[in-house]
C-alpha cells in the first residue's frame, strides 16, 4: 500500500489493558485504545506513549517493521 506520492503505509496498531487508553506518537495525540491508524512512516525511531488517568504512563520507543512499514504494540497499564 503506497500514498500518492508513491511513499509506503503501514499500520498503527496499539491495544492496552485497560483499553480507552490515550495514544501519543512523538507527543501528538493519535487517538485512543485499542487503535488501528493507517500512517506513513518514514524510516527511523518513534516515540510511543500510552497514558490513562490513574495509572503509571507508559513509554517506548518504535520504529516501524521494515516489511510491512507498520507498528504493533501491546501496552499494559500498571
Amino acid at each position: 500500500m503506497t500514498t500518492e506520492s508513491g511513499k509506503p503505509r503501514g499500520f498503527l496498531t496499539v491495544m492496552s489493558q485497560p483499553s480507552g487508553a490515550t495514544v501519543e506518537l512523538d507527543g501528538g495525540y493519535v487517538g485512543k485504545t485499542p487503535l488501528v491508524l493507517e500512517h506513513a512512516f518514514d524510516r527511523r525511531d518513534y516515540r510511543l506513549a500510552v497514558l490513562m488517568d490513574g495509572y503509571r504512563l507508559w513509554e517506548k520507543e518504535v520504529s516501524p517493521d521494515p516489511v510491512s512499514r507498520s507498528i504493533n504494540q501491546v501496552a499494559v497499564l500498571e
